[in-house]
């Protein structure tokens, strides 16, 4: 995340778009920056004084949080302390709401895009992209990107072959999702015996599909021997995944003992989980029903803090 988009959430949203939402009748006026006019400055809307609490102006303001931005203003996608800015400080918002609600603004803002100009529709389908799907952004977002991933698919102004991009995305994104059962695999420990995810007993299951060569992996790694939530605890198995095809450097590299370490090269093929990024963090049940899904391993040990 860039660092003007960055401080516009904390500046932007906490002292505008969090006072319009707690303080009944009241709005706050955004800042104009220099190099822009008052015209394309963005505008918040007026929410109606009947809704007095934070929950019912939130939801008010998904669907009415574009109703000042002029979709035909070209110029506008150029200007990212105005457009960029707004669509953080809107995902913001959405994270005050239902995912109902969340959903049904995330429509109004791309039909609006759509109606006002076919290029600031493909814009704002690129914003989504990096802030709700990139793998490397904060604010990614799977339920809110499949929003968008439908939108598109749906458009009748969106041509049938710029549809199969989001089309896969939108198959993979369905898989594995919370609550549902993780989809079993094989794999190959270092002394050649093979075993299955639905094999393994235990009241919950975190997955770790890493690379020895990825440093964050090497993080997340050190975090869970650190942890007390992970370290020696019986309730909780760590099954290390490697799913690239350098089983050589697999196989050198040192693992802890009280972890399962495994191979699964074919996961690689997209057909069951979404590895495009690693290090790739599931949370599973005692019936390998997925609780977290592409966590962090901080979530995860939140998570395992409060349940446990």
């Amino acid at each position: 995340m860039n660092k003007p988009i960055a401080h516009g959430i904390k500046v932007v949203l906490l002292t505008g778009i969090l006072l319009l939402l707690t303080a009944c009748g009241k709005t706050s006026k955004p800042t104009t920056p220099q190099q822009v006019t008052p015209k394309q400055s963005f505008k918040l809307p007026e929410i109606p004084v009947m809704l007095t609490t934070p929950e019912d102006r939130a939801r008010y303001l998904a669907t009415h949080y574009w109703d000042h931005y002029d979709f035909a203003d070209t110029t506008l996608k150029s200007k990212p302390e105005i457009t960029e800015q707004a669509f953080v400080d809107f995902i913001q918002v959405l994270g005050e709401t239902p995912l109902k609600n969340a959903e049904a603004g995330i429509d109004t803002l791309l039909n609006r895009a759509m109606t006002g100009d076919s290029v600031m529709y493909a814009h704002f389908v690129g914003l989504a992209e990096k802030y709700l799907y990139d793998p490397n952004s904060p604010m990614r977002n799977e339920d809110y990107y499949m929003e968008v991933l439908r939108n598109i698919i749906s458009s009748p102004q969106v041509d049938e072959i710029e549809k199969l991009r989001p089309k896969y995305r939108l198959d993979m994104a369905r898989k594995n999702r919370v609550g549902t059962p993780a989809a079993d695999f094989e794999y190959m420990l270092t002394n050649g015996r093979k075993n299955r995810l639905s094999a393994i007993q235990s009241n919950y299951v975190l997955l770790f599909f890493n690379n020895p060569d990825c440093q964050d992996c090497k993080r997340v790694k050190e975090h869970i021997l650190q942890s007390p939530v992970f370290k020696e605890n019986a309730k909780v198995t760590i099954l290390s995944i490697y799913p690239d095809d350098d089983v050589e450097l697999w196989e050198q590299t040192p693992y802890p003992s009280q972890w399962i370490n495994g191979c699964s090269k074919g996961l690689r093929d997209g057909k069951t989980y979404d590895l495009r990024a690693i290090p790739n963090l599931y949370l599973l049940d005692k019936d390998k029903r997925v609780l977290i899904k592409d966590g962090t391993i901080e979530n995860i040990q939140q998570y395992l803090v409060a349940h446990m």
